[in-house]
Formats: structure tokens, sequence, C-alpha cells
């Protein structure tokens, strides 16, 4: 049971030059602590924010001095997560069920992990940054519901 209220978002700017990725799990780790978010549900939640950050650091090409935002913030069912960079376009609602992608790289396990347990709310590309807003719904132990 989570006794916490929905409130003000758990933030950080990630230098993808310096350890973005253990960054923003740290900002995880925080988060889900903070939130009382159970082990599962937080695990999940990891993984989402590890894959898309380091896609960003890997492929994205972010140029020198460029950041990446990262906010995570709790719903009365779910967790809200907006990430932000400016580098290359990329949309992960456009990785297509049958893409080949190399499979010395994961054949895109990762990103289909996060469009299978996450909800994509919007992505849009502004003055050059990329801006990825999604939802990953909690377990709801008192009603025994699970996230779809």
């Amino acid at each position: 049971m989570r006794c916490n209220q929905p409130g003000r978002p758990f933030e950080a700017t990630l230098d993808p030059a310096r350890d973005a990725v253990s960054a923003a799990l740290a900002l995880v780790t925080a988060f889900v602590s903070a939130a009382a978010i159970d082990e599962d549900d937080a695990a999940k939640l990891a993984v989402i924010v590890e894959e898309l950050v380091s896609n960003i650091v890997e492929h994205g090409q972010v140029p020198d001095g460029g950041t990446i935002g990262l906010s995570l913030a709790l719903g009365e069912r779910d967790v809200s997560v907006a990430i932000t960079d400016p580098g290359l376009f990329h949309d992960p609602r456009a990785v297509e069920d049958d893409a080949e992608l190399p499979p010395e790289r994961g054949g895109g396990a990762g990103i289909r992990l996060v469009l299978a347990w996450s909800t994509i709310l919007s992505y849009r590309r502004v003055r050059d940054c990329n801006e990825l807003r999604l939802e990953v719904a909690l377990y709801d132990a008192e009603s025994d519901v699970l996230p779809t």
C-alpha cells in the first residue's frame, strides 16, 4: 500500500558524457523509495528509464554540452516519466514490430519492453529538442488490479 500522495516530480539533468545512465538509475531509486513503490514496479520503471536514457547516450548523438532532462512524478495509479534531449530525432512509437534491428545490440528488445510496459503519451520535437512523455501503470494491491 502506498501512503504517499501524488506530488512534485523528482527531476535531474543528466550529462550524457558522464554517467547519465547511472545518474538516471540513482534518481529512479530515490523516487521509488520516497514513493513506496513495490519491488516489481520499481524494477519495471528502472528498466524503462535505463533503456531510454542509454539509447539517447549511445545513439542520440547529443551535441557537446547537451544534457538529458529526466522527470518522474507519482500519479494516482501510475508514474509519469518525461525525458528531454537535444539528440537526433527518435520517436520510439515508430519502431515496427518486424523491424530488422542489429542482434549484436539487443535487436530492439529494450525498446520493445518500453513499449510493452508503458503508455507513450506524446513525443514531439521542439526547437531541436526531443520531448518524450509516458506513463507506467502501477500494480494496485488494494483492488488486486494488474497494470495493462
